[in-house]
């Protein structure tokens, strides 16, 4: 094996397991990177094809690749170990399936070194293994706009969870190392979302973020076998994260200041879990759980109508949140004039009976998690009434 880069500035973590039909393409794009001072921990996690002897293979062909060996034990285990034997003082995380544009780390350390940040957060491109589509992605939506170049997590704290998308995933970001160790960050031992509190802890703590609405990661989705196609066989990671996230800003000091944002991304999260669930039994357990003891400190969610953007958001919390026998139901202004009430939330619904407007139900969105839960209320004995027709 070749020396390692002795004084390597910038530390690129990759955990691999059972990934040999792409791991070659995405390390090719890490050695070919074109700022040379880096180094590459390939973490294995006890893979069962020939991704081991690949990365053995690059490690002899190129000094930065530094390769290393675990028992199966997830790609959180594998991060966190990467990180602790990262020398740099950049750290970022690329999953074995990816790739990154050449000049990514280049450009990261331009920026990074001019504006002296903890985080550089940019966007994702997209692609599809089954569609074979390769998208952009943004990262931001449109008011992060009016922020300054460099802003801290506690300056748009309301809404530092809901304006960010991707922002559970540490790949598109570039993080000072010595900011994840000062802070103790660590990535979750679990099946999925193992990265959601590490990244988001990341950001809520973080005083100099810098956002670039640019894509340099090619994010490969839909692939067999990874995590992110496991969720109706386990939907409960997603408590887990959240809960963990709760005892990191707590102990911090801040939850009370991120609390808001904590809820909406915590309600978000839950609701594209079910939309990615088939079975309801699966989805029964997951509903169960969040409405238990044990999670009444973290779905024990107050939200306002005015939180939500439309009236159909709001009736899937009410759902997902209502512990009592009927669920209240709020209405848009059409169907109160219908109805030729003046008040804004319908009341007095019959025992174990929910509420839906005709006219809110569309085949996406929000709205599809709506129909979506349907089946699953039905099996608890609920009766689903439509309030402009009958019941069904």
């Amino acid at each position: 094996m070749n020396e390692q880069v002795p004084n390597p500035l910038v530390s690129i973590i990759v955990p691999i397991y059972n990934v040999e039909q792409y791991l070659v393409e995405c390390l090719d794009s890490l050695v070919g990177q074109t700022y040379d001072n880096v180094e590459i921990l390939a973490i294995d996690d006890g893979s069962t094809d020939s991704s081991y002897a690949v990365l053995k293979e690059y490690a002899a062909r190129h000094q930065k690749v530094r390769v290393f060996h675990q028992e199966n034990a997830g790609a959180a285990v594998a991060r966190n170990w990467g990180v602790d034997e990262a020398k740099g003082k950049y750290v970022c995380f690329v999953d074995p399936d990816d790739a990154l544009e050449l000049n990514t780390v280049e450009e990261m350390v331009k920026v990074a070194e001019n504006l002296q940040t903890d985080i550089i957060m940019t966007c994702l491109a997209r692609y599809d293994s089954e569609l074979k589509e390769l998208l952009k992605v943004d990262v931001h939506f449109s008011q992060v706009e009016k922020l300054p170049p460099v802003f801290s997590g506690e300056d748009i704290a309301a809404q530092i969870y809901t304006t960010f998308r991707n922002g559970p995933s540490p790949c598109n970001k570039f993080i000072l190392r010595q900011f994840i160790v000062e802070h103790r960050l660590k990535f979750q031992a679990l099946p999925r979302v193992n990265d959601l509190c590490f990244s988001y802890a990341a950001l809520a703590l973080a005083e100099r973020i810098h956002v670039i609405n640019k894509a340099y990661y090619k994010y490969r989705t839909s692939r067999k076998g990874s995590s992110q196609n496991s969720t109706d066989k386990d939907p409960t990671p997603v408590c887990s994260a959240y809960h963990r996230l709760r005892e990191v800003l707590s102990e911090a000091g801040k939850f009370e200041l991120f609390a808001k944002s904590f809820y909406m991304a915590f309600y978000g999260s839950c609701n594209y879990t079910f939309k990615q669930l088939k079975n309801v039994s699966v989805a029964d357990r997951l509903l169960k759980l969040l409405r238990s003891p044990e999670m009444a400190d973290i779905a024990g969610v107050r939200l306002e109508r005015m939180d939500f953007r439309t009236d159909a958001q709001f009736v899937a919390y009410k759902c997902f949140w209502s512990t009592a026998d009927s669920v209240p139901l709020m209405i848009d202004d059409a169907t109160r004039k219908r109805l030729d009430t003046p008040v804004s939330i319908v009341r007095g619904l019959p025992s174990k009976t929910i509420g839906f407007i005709c006219g809110s139900l569309r085949p996406g969105g929000i709205e599809r998690v709506i129909i979506s839960l349907i089946p699953l209320f039905v099996a608890q004995g609920y009766k689903i009434v439509l309030m402009s027709g009958a019941p069904v």
